[in-house]
């Protein structure tokens, strides 16, 4: 199977962005699923997590950056639109995607899972927009279905414990958000393998390890 990269972050990003233009015209200050964001917060999020994605991986840091890249702001001050917020979310799939396709294999940068390479940066941020996305249109009661080729990539890169199903059904037993049949739902500290897959313990990763 081909690794995670740029042409999956953008291809990500197109079917998130598609999805969540659906519901555009929805109230963005609902909670989103069972999160403690309202929607608007939640699209900010992925966003500012990309973000920070691509400048942990462009400046090969070793350590958290003692800053974070700050949610996308409106230039004139006033509250983020949800048209906004998609493109928000595409731009910084573009940028931490540039990053990514420029990075050698083996460059490194800091996240709490560990030091992540390109592939795993990349497989984060599509999984940040996946499962978020999901989150948004649940908050709608809206079903969302992304290829199965693209959920079974990110889920063998970045949840290599995971069982046997669907791929986009493990892939949300895997981010905590749903059960299995023969495998209880995960709590919030659920985690990735964001370091190389060739370092990975065998154990399932959550924020506590």
């Amino acid at each position: 199977m081909a690794g995670v990269g740029n042409s999956d972050l953008q291809s990500t990003a197109a079917i998130c962005a598609r999805t969540l233009e659906q519901v555009a015209g929805h109230d963005w200050s609902v909670r989103a699923a069972e999160l403690d964001w309202t929607v608007g917060q939640t699209l900010s999020h992925v966003a500012g997590c990309l973000m920070n994605y691509a400048a942990s991986l462009a400046s090969r840091t070793q350590q958290q950056l003692p800053f974070r890249m700050s949610p996308p702001v409106r230039r004139d001050g006033t509250p983020m639109r949800p048209a906004d917020l998609i493109q928000a979310m595409e731009v910084a799939a573009a940028i931490l995607g540039a990053v990514v396709a420029e990075a050698a294999p083996d460059a490194r940068g800091y996240h709490v899972t560990g030091l992540a390479d390109p592939e795993g940066f990349a497989a984060m941020g599509c999984d940040e927009m996946l499962v978020h996305t999901e989150d948004i249109m649940n908050a709608f009661s809206l079903s969302f279905h992304p290829p199965p080729d693209l959920c079974r990539a990110v889920l063998a890169r970045l949840f290599p414990w995971a069982p046997e199903a669907a791929p986009w059904d493990a892939l949300l037993w895997a981010n905590g958000r749903r059960a299995l049949p023969g495998h209880a739902r995960l709590g919030r500290d659920w985690a990735w393998q964001g370091p190389p897959l060739s370092e990975w313990d065998g154990t399932i990763k959550t924020y506590r390890d």
